[in-house]
């Protein structure tokens, strides 16, 4: 039999740690619709917050499970503020913590560790690991990494903008995979871990969004991406099909918050599909028969609580979903015992934003500014090198261009990558003595910032005039020129080739890539000894320089294309994490599904989609889930078209008919929506069609 409780008391968000963030356009579906007044005139005052944490948990696990019990840790903390007065004083502040809070655990106290930006001055630290969270042998809590940003142009200016949204700060905490508790033997036909939460990140940021009449509404946005969270070894898997976007917004008059679009949670328990609506009522998930009597296990997801009052828009999110598992014993004659009672709490968020009536006067001048100066971190102040050419490396901003002299002179550039370092070496070698070098970076737009700069001596070997590590003698022997550091002119020296990278210093692209060996160490980052590092079936450089996806795609809201140049991450097998790998979405899969249209019926084939959206044709579903069907379990996992918005040609987008319980692969089953209309709802009408 089902042992039944009272709902737990929900967890409370304090407005006082209101924070969040998701970088979003104005078109956003919690825009304003009221006639703007006339722009408060800077310095005017204003303020936004976000908060978000990935999870928060509650746990009690009695021997031999793991002893011990641990209340409302709140694990993967991201914090975003903005606040500014009419007197022209102000700041902005980023937060990311492996905690919310201090906690004590087993007696031992496990302190926060965060990285924080404030500003003024405008900052933004590099990404860092933070701190472990040992509550073994409870829980096996997996890496927490932060990475923040803060922006502030002072009282009478606004930060600049990027396509109309201005970043005064934002936060991002990733969790990765983390799991509570072990099944205990005497449960039947289950093994492995109580809860499996894969990995996951938070998102948090404040930002001044123009409006196109002259004004600035404040945002504040807290976007949670939740991995799938897998309870008793796996039977039940709880999974979200879109991030969850809590967003504040106030153009001075009016304030409104809540989700940007509903997100959908989804229990699959043996192939069967359980829809969790965001109703706060708990949802008893039925188990097999011999668990039933043994496990409780409820799954309850929430709507926001709406806090709006005049110009403030607010909201808070106790958790997107929550789950209460049970485990208890009967040994005859004992009387019932508890030996496992775990709360999560996944994806609380709290968002707030307060405007000046009629937002904040942002002028209309250039949308982007001076990046920061990149920062050289080696050689270091003073160093002695040996190496004629040595490796110049730092950190920047990513994307940006790095460009490294002495004096007039450009020694070396290099792209900055994703996780902020650069590296490059002089095409040309240093003499003797002392050298002073700058670092400075140009953005997309062409920008350059100030500059870094660093003094170091060269001393080189005299064995070795040419400065590249293996001497003259050998030089002659691993057929390489004595007078030239770098044979094949492929950036890296014949000794490092050598002895450092094992590549062939008399080919410049040893792995035949297409991408030079000294390319691949210095900017890219990839193995010039591989030519696909990622193994996700594309060459490395395929995916620096570009592959063209043939494929006839019918995006929402756009007009078709017949194929697309995309740019994927040659480090990353899956750049858009949508579950497929980068060569399988550009060289195609196939998919073979029945659908049924008006016309008639035809069977997807081969498919190729984007590797950098997740949601190729923008329909609401992720890639992957049109593939397998898994979002459309009401209809035996038919399947649809990653890359056509509508598959059935129903008029009414795939994601859209899955929500309204209709099957995307048969137009015949038309929503069960009571607000469609001639095959199309009201709010799909000009966002399906194929353009």
């Amino acid at each position: 039999m089902h042992h039944t409780h009272p709902p737990r008391r929900s967890r409370r968000v304090t407005t006082a740690s209101l924070a969040a963030m998701a970088v979003v356009l104005p078109g956003s579906l919690l825009g304003l619709t009221a006639a703007p007044a006339s722009a408060a005139p800077l310095p005017a005052a204003y303020s936004g917050s976000a908060h978000a944490d990935i999870v928060d948990l509650s746990a009690d696990l009695l021997a031999p499970l793991a002893p011990g019990s641990v209340a409302d840790v709140e694990i993967g903390h991201s914090r975003s503020a903005v606040t500014s007065a009419a007197s022209g004083s102000g700041s902005s502040t980023a937060t990311s913590s492996n905690l919310d809070a201090d906690l004590l655990f087993g007696n031992v106290p496990i302190q926060t560790d965060s990285q924080t930006a404030t500003a003024p001055p405008s900052s933004d630290p590099a990404p860092e690991t933070l701190a472990p969270v040992p509550l073994a042998p409870l829980a096996d809590i997996g890496l927490v990494q932060g990475d923040t940003q803060a922006a502030w142009s002072g009282g009478d200016s606004c930060v600049p903008g990027v396509n109309g949204t201005r970043t005064l700060s934002q936060s991002r905490t990733t969790l990765a995979r983390s799991t509570v508790g072990t099944i205990p033997a005497f449960l039947p036909g289950v093994s492995g871990a109580l809860v499996d939460v894969e990995a996951s990140e938070t998102r948090t940021g404040t930002y001044l969004v123009d409006d196109g009449v002259g004004g600035s509404d404040v945002l504040s946005s807290a976007t949670t991406t939740v991995g799938d969270v897998e309870l008793l070894g796996g039977l039940v898997t709880v999974d979200v099909t879109h991030p969850v976007v809590l967003q504040a917004r106030s153009d001075g008059t009016t304030g409104s918050a809540g989700y940007a679009s509903p997100p959908t949670v989804v229990a699959t328990i043996q192939g069967n599909q359980i829809p969790i609506p965001l109703n706060s009522q708990p949802r008893t998930i039925a188990l097999p028969s011999g668990l039933d009597a043994l496990v409780d296990l409820t799954i309850t997801a929430f709507q926001p609580t709406q806090q709006s009052a005049g110009a403030t828009g607010r909201a808070t999110l106790d958790a997107l979903f929550r789950v209460d598992l049970e485990v208890i014993t009967l040994p005859a004659p004992a009387p019932r015992i508890t030996v496992a009672d775990v709360s999560l709490a996944v994806a609380p968020s709290a968002v707030d934003a307060t405007a000046p009536s009629g937002g904040v006067e942002c002028d209309s001048g250039p949308q982007s500014g001076a990046p920061a100066a990149p920062d050289i971190t080696s050689p270091a102040a003073g160093a002695v090198v040996t190496d004629s050419t040595p490796a110049i490396s730092g950190t920047g901003q990513p994307g940006a261009t790095v460009t490294v002299r002495e004096g007039d002179t450009v020694l070396c550039t290099a792209v900055v990558r994703q996780d902020r370092t650069w590296s490059c070496s002089p095409s040309t070698p240093l003499g003797a003595g002392p050298h002073t070098v700058t670092a400075t970076q140009t953005d997309d737009n062409g920008t350059a910032s100030g500059s870094d700069s660093v003094t170091f001596t060269v001393v080189p070997d005299p064995t070795d005039p040419d400065g590249d590590g293996l001497p003259n003698g050998q030089e002659t022997a691993e057929g390489t020129n004595p007078n030239n550091p770098d044979t094949d002119g492929d950036g890296l020296t014949d000794g490092a080739e050598v002895t450092t990278h094992g590549t062939d210093p008399l080919d410049a692209d040893t792995d035949d890539d297409g991408l030079t060996d000294g390319a691949e160490v210095t900017t890219h980052g990839t193995d010039p000894l591989d030519a696909d590092t990622d193994n996700d079936g594309l060459g490395d450089g395929a995916e620096v320089k570009g592959v063209q996806v043939r494929e006839r795609f019918e995006v929402c809201g756009t007009k078709a294309r017949k194929s697309i140049t995309v740019t994927t991450d040659p480090l990353r097998k899956d750049t858009d994490k949508d579950g497929l790998s980068d060569g399988r979405e550009v060289t195609g899969y196939k998919i073979k599904q029945k659908v049924k249209t008006r016309k008639g019926s035809f069977v997807i084939g081969r498919t190729r989609s984007n590797p950098t959206k997740k949601d190729t044709d923008r329909d609401g579903l992720k890639d992957k889930v049109e593939t397998t069907g898994k979002a459309n379990k009401r209809f035996g996992k038919a399947k649809t078209d990653p890359t056509k918005c509508d598959t059935d040609r129903g008029g009414v987008r795939d994601g859209a008919e899955v929500r309204a319980k209709a099957d995307p692969a048969d137009w015949r089953s038309g929503p069960r929506d009571p607000q469609v209309r001639n095959g199309r709802s009201s709010s799909e009408r000009g966002t399906s069609g194929i353009g």
